[in-house]
């Protein structure tokens, strides 16, 4: 058995452990620049149309499929423009509200739904509101943004959403 003096010990063990470590924030310094950003903004409409909630719904491609996904991180809230903390279990967002996740890079289908217990039986239509399937292609260091409306008809408001995409989105 050898023994480790003092010199030895900083060389030997104390020398390497901080080396490791070093390396580990230089690697994952140079790791958080390459998620996608993807900013969700339910613009703000008239009266009550504002308090239904539409619940956004993430699913990434993986093989031949997509599968629900919650891998991301919320790297900002807003309402009506004002940052704010954002606490909610779910991505459930009201009019005039924006959320920016930052989510790995990869191809992705987003919809928007409200259930029936959801909307307050504002239109008096007793069935679900969805939009179609979002097609996006996120990459690295990308920012986007979807916009989300209420759908509409010549009468109003008709139950549903609609999604728009915009790639390479610079906010204000």
């Amino acid at each position: 058995m050898q023994i480790i003096m003092k010199g030895d010990f900083m060389r030997k063990i104390i020398l390497p452990v901080i080396s490791v470590f070093f390396i580990m924030l230089v690697f994952l310094s140079a790791r958080k620049n390459d998620f996608a950003q993807l900013s969700i903004n339910r613009s703000e409409c008239n009266g009550m149309m504002n308090a239904i909630y539409c619940d956004v719904i993430i699913e990434k491609l993986i093989g031949d499929g997509f599968l629900y996904f919650e891998d991301y991180t919320v790297s900002g809230f807003e309402i009506l423009g004002e940052r704010t903390l954002f606490d909610r279990v779910n991505l459930s967002l009201s009019g005039g509200e924006k959320i920016t996740l930052s989510m790995q890079p990869g191809k992705y289908r987003i919809k928007c739904i409200t259930p029936a217990e959801k909307q307050y039986e504002y239109l008096g239509k007793n069935i679900l509101w969805n939009s179609n399937y979002l097609y996006v292609d996120l990459k690295q260091n990308s920012k986007s943004q979807i916009d989300v409306f209420p759908d509409a008809d010549d009468a109003g408001y008709s139950g549903g959403w609609k999604l728009k995409f915009q790639k390479n989105y610079t906010s204000s």
